[in-house]
């Protein structure tokens, strides 16, 4: 069944879950949600900490709770689908407040807008729940939230599907965007809020709860703990979908795919119904630290049973690189031996010693013989700063690398060469796409600076030029329970001075992908920032190395 209007129903990475809807200040068990103490301190932090440490420097002022305003609202909407206009006007008088709000510690105006939202979604359940079960497009009358779907519904009638059809399909995904909405708590909520304070500087600066930063470092590293299942959603319920090979589950052997978890539990006897948690909170519950144990009760043919697993260090998979692949080109000449290496991403790990640098140095000591290498860093956004920086000795030595600047530094960045000394000197080619963000940029920039190889691909690269760095708050951890800011700090500049922010890195043969055409890349962000040009440049040879 075709999904209506694009609601999607997989569960990807948690950590890349995007909340269409968040829930009101009363939640379906009519909990009262409200900020809390820790909250409310954290966005006092959050304001000093943005006014002094962001790379713009600038106060948290109108034109700041503007764009607050408008990046928290597009969270909490997504696509404008419940909110009216009279409902936006109203929450307008609220524009210019965010900023003060902010410094006081206030998230008020989260809960409120939260509390309009979930009343105009509760009213569309409630429209489509006092229609018959097949009715038309024009009984759903004309409030916003119809308007967003009319134009899929019209076009899918033309197209031959009936209003039966189409009847149950609308009335199942808004009902269940409301499950999930009413399902969400507080913490999430205030969470939002924050980071969009924090989004309101820049596209790429974050704040982070306890929970989504221990996400974040799992994606870093390309690693996490917990059992090694994907889940999957369907109707409301948590469906096994793939297990990891090695992992505990698979290791057990009692998980099957297909099976529906409905309780969890850490200690074999306090189950929580997996029905009265979002997904997320569902997914944090299954995970945990390697070595402890979950009891997860489950569901298959009509029979539940129980499984206890214990939790291990799961490597998530094509998250690291892999052996170089020999591809054999015929030319002119006779075989051609074309090594490929694919870097997915620059990750890092100092307690785990994992290393995106030294996976790199081994695929290429152990290869098999090859003519020439290609590197692939299509879809690879990029990642550790100092790997990148590792990584580009391999390739050229002990020269610089990148230029790092801040707001201070107009003329000249820090010059940053990399420690590690030459390791292949042949001929060298670097696939690229317009996915191709942060540090494969660096390196893609390195390479065209410096002529050591050829970039192919799309017409460029993401177009992401700045550096961000984790910020505990004064005083804090990066444990704290008050959350980490991701701030960005500073911009990097090629080897000769120019900046990849907003026109990434240009390709020198164009082979377009299919995201080369589409509005994609930091110029397509919102409130990108602009550097300009360095205006000095390393010593650059264009000379092979």
């Amino acid at each position: 069944m075709k999904e209506f209007f694009g609601v999607h129903h997989t569960v990807k990475s948690v950590f890349f879950i995007t909340l269409l809807a968040l829930s009101g200040s009363l939640t379906a068990t009519g909990e009262v949600l409200k900020a809390s103490a820790v909250q409310a301190e954290a966005a006092k932090r959050l304001a000093t900490t943005l006014e002094e440490k962001h790379y713009l420097r600038t106060p948290l002022d109108e034109a700041f709770s503007k764009r607050l305003h408008e990046i928290f609202l597009d969270r909490l909407d997504s696509d404008g689908k419940f909110f009216a206009a009279a409902d936006l006007a109203q929450l307008a008088t609220r524009e210019l407040q965010h900023g003060t709000a902010l410094k006081n510690g206030d998230l008020s105006f989260a809960f409120e807008a939260h509390d309009l939202h979930l009343r105009r979604h509760r009213e569309a359940v409630a429209t489509l729940t006092a229609l018959p079960a097949t009715f038309t497009v024009d009984q759903l009358g004309n409030a916003a939230w119809v308007a967003h779907f009319r134009k899929e519904w019209i076009e899918r009638k033309q197209a031959g599907e009936s209003d039966e059809v189409l009847s149950a399909e609308l009335r199942k995904v808004v009902t269940e965007m409301l499950k999930r909405t009413e399902k969400t708590g507080a913490d999430r909520l205030g969470e939002v809020y924050l980071d969009s304070a924090a989004r309101a500087y820049d596209p790429h600066s974050d704040y982070m709860s306890p929970r989504t930063w221990s996400q974040f470092k799992a994606h870093l590293s390309g690693s996490f703990d917990g059992i090694g299942v994907q889940f999957d959603t369907k109707d409301g319920r948590l469906i096994v979908k793939k297990l990891t090979k090695g992992g505990a589950a698979e290791t057990d052997g009692t998980l099957k795919v297909g099976d529906e978890v409905v309780a969890i539990s850490q200690n074999g006897k306090d189950f929580v119904e997996a029905g009265s948690l979002s997904t997320e909170a569902l997914l944090m519950k299954i995970k945990g630290k390697a070595g402890t144990k979950v009891w997860l009760r489950y569901r298959r043919e009509n029979q539940t049973h129980m499984v206890e697993l214990t939790r291990q260090r799961i490597v998530v998979a094509n998250a690291h690189v892999k052996p170089i692949q020999i591809v054999d080109v015929p030319t002119a000449n006779g075989n051609r031996r074309i090594g490929v290496l694919t870097v997915p991403g620059f990750y890092f790990d100092q307690q785990q010693k994992i290393s995106v640098a030294q996976d790199v140095l081994r695929a290429i000591q152990k290869a098999p013989k090859f003519d020439l290498l290609l590197v692939d860093l299509r879809n690879n956004g990029g990642g550790s700063l100092g790997e990148v920086i590792k990584m580009m000795g391999i390739f050229v030595g002990r020269i610089p690398a990148v230029q790092v600047a801040d707001s201070q530094l107009l003329e000249r960045g820090d010059v940053i060469p990399s420690p590690i000394p030459q390791l292949y000197d042949g001929p060298l080619v670097v696939a690229i796409n317009k996915g191709s963000a942060s540090a494969s940029e660096i390196f893609a920039g390195v390479i065209k600076d410096y002529g050591r190889g050829l970039i192919v691909g799309d017409s460029a690269t993401f177009g992401k030029g700045s550096v961000q760095r984790m910020l505990p708050f004064e005083g804090e951890t990066e444990d704290s329970e008050l959350g980490v800011t991701k701030l960005t700090v500073a911009g990097f500049f090629r080897p000769s001075g120019k900046s990849t922010q907003l026109v990434g890195v240009k390709s020198d043969i164009v082979f377009s992908g299919a995201h080369d055409h589409q509005e994609m890349g930091e110029s397509a962000e919102k409130f990108p920032i602009t550097f300009r040009d360095l205006l000095s440049s390393v010593e650059v040879s264009n000379s092979p190395i």
